[in-house]
């Protein structure tokens, strides 16, 4: 009797063990079809090493140190979670631009994809803005100054994934359908400089359907900048500008947030009320002041102490549907070094161009990138004349005569 539950114990378990087995192994390959065209890495536990791989790279990490994590659960959370990760990482246009080949010295950056699970939670569901990072510029083969950029902020926020959007997937993200913003195509009829409006507008959409972290390109967060600094129960997340207005250059929001939405609709209605296509007032129009609109609407009468809340920093603030916003004091402007980010940090360090040549990280990052500022692409179109000089509405009106 005693042999005989011996080898039933023995039998069973050997069953269970396969069966997990089978499991494991049905749970990666799931994974495997879901993220198709993504190298899944598998990464220690205890911590996540960067590597530069020829394929885009999705990391998983787990709840153990034993654990080398290739499993997702399939809760509905967290299937959904991987399935906006994918989705980011095709409009951003990293599979299009997977055999992309850079000349040196400009190097490729490849979105990073990062999906960590703790005590059965997902990493979204412990906070309401997602741990997502937006960044764009022409194209994804990015001077070194640049890269070199984008390589701190992944060490900063390991847990952080990184969407790089070049010019033809902030066109093609821009041309979906928008029926909760009907208007944005005819205005978009009126908008000229992709390297300033567009990418204004680009940046708002984005975080209103996805939510994450915008930054610029050209953001250096210093090592004050964890993944502490954002706190979980706030809906936005700001710096204040050299304004005191919330930063354009970095935001933090949940998806679907009513500070962008407004902000959305203030930029379309500034564009339809543009007075000279060739001279738009680009920070009005759809720059910072348009994003403070926003911003004042989520506010609404809203006064701390004696002063208009849309100037309060480092204070939470409940604004429409009882959703909380943060601007987080950043130092003051024209330093060297911020508290938490940095822009265009060390741009007047001279650096070698070539061989015999020294000029300034500012003008190193142009030469290699072909990309001006936008304040002189408007006077360089300005100059060429190659922009209508008339109304917005002038000039739509003259379109819809044409049939176009």
């Amino acid at each position: 009797m005693g042999s005989l539950r011996s080898f039933l114990v023995t039998g069973c378990s050997f069953i269970l063990g396969f069966s997990m087995s089978l499991f494991l192994y049905n749970s990666q390959q799931q994974v495997m079809n879901t993220i198709a065209g993504i190298t899944i890495e598998e990464v220690q536990s205890s911590g996540i090493t960067f590597q530069q791989t020829s394929e885009p790279t999705i990391r998983l990490r787990g709840d153990d140190d034993d654990t080398i994590t290739t499993i997702i659960k399939h809760e509905e959370k967290e299937s959904k979670e991987i399935d906006i990760l994918y989705e980011l990482h095709q409009i951003s246009g990293a599979l299009e631009d997977r055999n992309l080949q850079c000349p040196p010295p400009l190097v490729k950056f490849q979105n990073r994809l990062v999906q960590k699970t703790t005590n059965n939670e997902t990493i979204s569901s412990e906070r309401l803005i997602p741990k997502v990072i937006h960044v764009s510029m022409k194209s994804r083969c990015l001077p070194q100054d640049l890269a070199k950029t984008l390589t701190r902020w992944m060490t900063q926020l390991p847990n952080y994934s990184i969407f790089f959007h070049d010019d033809k997937a902030v066109e093609k993200f821009i041309g979906q359908e928008w029926p909760e913003f009907p208007n944005l195509h005819r205005a978009m009829k009126c908008v000229f400089f992709n390297g300033a409006m567009t990418i204004d507008i680009w940046r708002v959409l984005i975080l209103w359907k996805y939510g994450g972290v915008y930054t610029d390109i050209d953001n250096w967060p210093e090592d004050n900048f964890t993944e502490d600094v954002i706190p979980s129960n706030v809906s936005a997340f700001f710096f204040p500008d050299i304004y005191n207005r919330p930063s354009q250059w970095f935001m933090a929001l949940e998806p679907r947030h009513p500070i962008m939405y407004d902000s959305m609709l203030t930029i379309i209605h500034n564009i339809f009320n543009i007075f000279n296509l060739r001279r738009p007032h680009v920070v009005k129009v759809t720059g910072p002041k348009a994003v403070k609109e926003g911003y004042t609407m989520f506010l609404p009468h809203l006064w701390l102490n004696g002063s208009d809340a849309v100037l309060q920093n480092d204070k939470i603030m409940i604004g429409k549907f009882g959703k909380a916003v943060l601007k987080l004091w950043n130092g003051h402007y024209g330093k060297v070094k911020n508290t938490y980010v940095t822009m265009k940090k060390g741009y007047n360090d001279i650096v070698p161009f070539n061989e015999t040549l020294n000029v300034t990280r500012k003008e190193r990052i142009e030469m290699q990138s072909g990309v001006l500022h936008w304040q002189k692409k408007i006077r360089d179109v300005a100059k060429a004349g190659t922009v209508p000089r008339q109304s917005c509405k002038k000039y739509l009106e003259l379109l819809d005569r044409k049939g176009m």
